[in-house]
Order: structure tokens, then C-alpha cells, then sequence
């Protein structure tokens, strides 16, 4: 079994700390070019650093390393680019343009029950009616014909919390070799 590590080559590791003889974390500590001479010579600061007396580790933690390159119809990904978020504050800008039909008489509302009811025009605390005429298809497109404002309370947009985007994940800690061929 070659066991040989490349210089610059990153490993995963079950480990809590990294293996003696040639390894460290990728962890995006700034370290000294004295202490890790071949490594930085390898990687230079693209993971950060001065580059004078400094230069950067790879961060992995929390991080799902990507191919750099292009795929066709996607961004250009370059060598040491962060991106990506756990979780994004979802806003109305995110909707995509839509429409929505709604079933409503011009009726005054007469009931809180939605049973056997249709949306009212108006009415105060009531929202709907039991009126027997057919409710009206009304469409939020011109031309605005028979639009029924909506009461403030059907309208929800949610609360300003974060929706998680994180894939499932098993957490593991990543190696580079500063020592090897």
C-alpha cells in the first residue's frame, strides 16, 4: 500500500487532530512560509497570506470542496473561491412572477365559515358568503375586472426566519500534506 503523500494533497480524516509526520488541518489559519516552506510553494497565498513572511491553509470547515473549472451554463469556479450559504432569508424578490385565480362573489361577506361559502368583496371580520350566485373567476392580470381587495390577514408572507440549504451532511476533518513528494 503507497502510503506517499503528495505535498498539497488534502485528505479526509476520521481523526480529531491531524496525523503526525506531514500533515495539518485545513482549518484557514494563516501560517508561516518558515514553518511550511514546500507547502507554500505549492499553494502560494491563494488560500490567503501576505506572502512575505505568511500564506493561507484551505478552510474546509463546514465547506463541500468543488472541481474548479467551468461547466457549461455555470459560473467559472477559480482555485481557493468561497461561496455558497448554510441558509438564505427567503423574500418576496425570490418569488418567481405568478398568478393565482380566485373563486369570489362582490356579495357582501354574511359568515366566518368558509363551508359551502365563497370569498366575499367585503365584510368586515366575516370573509366569506353563503350567497347563492355563482362566484366570479377574478385574475390579478389586466384588464382588472371585478378585483376584490383582500383582507391584511390572508395575505401571510411568513415570518423573517432563515430556510436551511444545507445538504445532509456527515462531518469529517481534512488533512494537507506539507510534507511528501
Amino acid at each position: 500500500m503507497d502510503v506517499t503523500a503528495y505535498i498539497g494533497e488534502i485528505r479526509m480524516f476520521a481523526g480529531q487532530d491531524a496525523p503526525k509526520g506531514g500533515w495539518t488541518m485545513c482549518d484557514g489559519r494563516i501560517v508561516s512560509i518558515s514553518e511550511y516552506e514546500m507547502l507554500f510553494y505549492r499553494i502560494g497565498t491563494t488560500y490567503g497570506g501576505d506572502g512575505d513572511s505568511t500564506f493561507g491553509l484551505p478552510d474546509l470547515r463546514a465547506r463541500v470542496p468543488v472541481q474548479v473549472g467551468n461547466k457549461s451554463k455555470t459560473v467559472p469556479l477559480y482555485l481557493g473561491q468561497k461561496s455558497g450559504n448554510e441558509s438564505i432569508q427567503l423574500t418576496g424578490e425570490h418569488m418567481y412572477p405568478h398568478t393565482h385565480t380566485v373563486l369570489a362573489s362582490m356579495s357582501t361577506a354574511d359568515s366566518s365559515d368558509p363551508k359551502n361559502a365563497s370569498l366575499a368583496g367585503t365584510g368586515g371580520f366575516n370573509f366569506f358568503t353563503n350567497d347563492p350566485t355563482l362566484p366570479t373567476p377574478i385574475q390579478p392580470t389586466p384588464p382588472p375586472v371585478d378585483i376584490v381587495a383582500m383582507h391584511p390577514d390572508m395575505i401571510a408572507k411568513g415570518d423573517d426566519y432563515a430556510v436551511p440549504v444545507m445538504q445532509y451532511y456527515q462531518t469529517i476533518n481534512y488533512i494537507i500534506a506539507f510534507e511528501g513528494i
